[in-house]
């Protein structure tokens, strides 16, 4: 709560602290059965945060430092994790504002997501 802004908090958190990560995906889609759920995104600083500042309408792209080094498993679950992150920002947006700057950067997170399906194809 920030002065008349409220966020309702409705999370649980999952943590595999040993075993198979597998296993914690079984897990997760048992829960998915019972009370169906979204992956959040923001933490819960960047959720406090966005109750003080004015609200977004649309996320872009977030920069990405990959080192030359990483290998390329690596490289890909990076930029498959900021795909996701930029397609989940501006699906809550979608779906709480119907704004077309937020799909138009949904869309983008998916172009660029099929985009690295494309290019790291012979990794996967």
């Amino acid at each position: 709560m920030s002065g008349n802004r409220r966020s309702p908090v409705q999370e649980i958190e999952v943590e595999l602290k040993d075993g198979d990560t597998k296993d914690l995906f079984v897990f997760i889609r048992k829960i998915d059965a019972i009370a169906p759920f979204r992956f959040g995104i923001q933490s819960k600083s960047e959720r406090g945060l966005a109750l003080l500042d004015r609200q977004q309408f649309m996320f872009k792209a977030e920069r990405l430092d990959l080192d030359r080094n990483i290998k390329a498993s690596a490289a890909f679950q990076e930029i498959a994790g900021s795909c996701f992150r930029q397609f989940r920002l501006n699906e809550e947006i979608l779906l709480q504002r119907r704004n077309s700057e937020g799909l138009h950067q949904a869309r983008v997170a998916l172009r660029r997501l099929r985009s690295a399906f494309s290019l790291f194809r012979p990794l996967l």
